[in-house]
């Protein structure tokens, strides 16, 4: 939820998880690629890279990238100019030099736009990589101020997971509804993975209710509606080192907030900002790493 200077956040979470798996249950060495484009170690890699692990989302019951980010050092969330949502900024560098992939492929379809990061859902995530600074000579100029890099689980391990995740919370006074809960999320992952193929599904619905500070006022300080994202992907290996994979994905967005504007003649406006959009996105992608400093990475996305 959006930070305020006032609120209350009574919170309830509730989290159903059903799985089996046979991978070993040691914790493994965090590995990363989004500094050199090849996977390295952590502790190898030689450009300064910061991950959040699946374990920091959990702790911090992030739903979103927005939320995922807000407690990161160095990264700062700014309302993007006269939209809704969230952009980055590293570095002093705007958002629109700020470039946010998922699995090395970028999120937004044109150059020089600005990511809204508070639409992504982070479900199904293994890790979210933050390198900050330039890094053009790898990403071209929207990498300029750096790159976020979200990682999603790839599971070859025979296995199957179920987890279906329901959130509410309340700002008490605040709430633009008269009602206790303010705002409501759900969210089902499921996955079922042999040795040499898998299929993901995600789900990810979020009702917002806004946010009110001035009961005495027509606008409100947040946007009420819903986010919904569903995505299905199927991986299969070809080799010890390659893979292919598509990747259907689904966003819809029905958000709307009251404001107050003056109009000269006329005084007081009463007028209502409300953003309505549907995108399906589709992607396929190879790739086969054949030495540990040579990556091949093909990809198509239609958006």
């Amino acid at each position: 939820m959006k930070a305020l200077s006032t609120r209350l956040l009574p919170y309830i979470s509730v989290a159903i998880v059903s799985g089996y798996a046979t991978a070993n249950t040691k914790t493994p060495e965090i590995m990363v690629v989004t500094g050199t484009k090849t996977e390295r170690a952590l502790l190898d890699t030689p450009v300064r890279t910061e991950v959040i692990t699946e374990v920091d989302l959990e702790r911090n019951h992030a739903r979103s990238l927005e939320e995922a980010l807000r407690f990161v050092p160095g990264v700062q969330l700014v309302d993007r100019h006269g939209k809704g949502g969230k952009e980055v900024i590293l570095q002093g560098v705007d958002g629109q030099r700020v470039l946010v992939l998922v699995d090395g492929l970028p999120t937004s379809p044109t150059s020089g736009t600005a990511t809204d990061v508070s639409k992504i859902a982070v479900a199904g995530v293994k890790q979210i990589e933050i390198v900050k600074g330039a890094v053009s000579a790898l990403y071209g100029s929207n990498a300029m101020g750096g790159v976020i890099n979200i990682i999603t689980k790839r599971p070859f391990n025979k296995s199957n997971e179920f987890k279906l995740t329901l959130d509410a919370g309340t700002y008490g006074e605040h709430n633009v509804r008269d009602f206790p809960i303010n705002d409501g999320h759900a969210n089902l992952y499921a996955l079922y993975s042999e040795d040499n193929w898998y299929l993901q599904f995600v789900g990810d619905s979020r009702n917002m209710g806004g946010v009110d500070l001035d009961k005495g006022t027509f606008n409100f300080e947040d946007y009420a509606g819903s986010r919904s994202n569903i995505s299905l992907t199927a991986g299969l290996r070809t080799s010890d080192t390659g893979l292919v994979e598509i990747k259907p994905t689904l966003y819809q967005e029905d958000i709307y907030r009251h404001y107050e504007t003056f109009s000269p003649g006329v005084g007081e406006k009463q007028m209502s900002k409300v953003e309505k959009s549907t995108r399906y996105d589709l992607s396929v992608r190879y790739e086969d790493q054949f030495a540990d400093d040579v990556l091949l990475s093909a990809y198509y996305m239609l958006m």
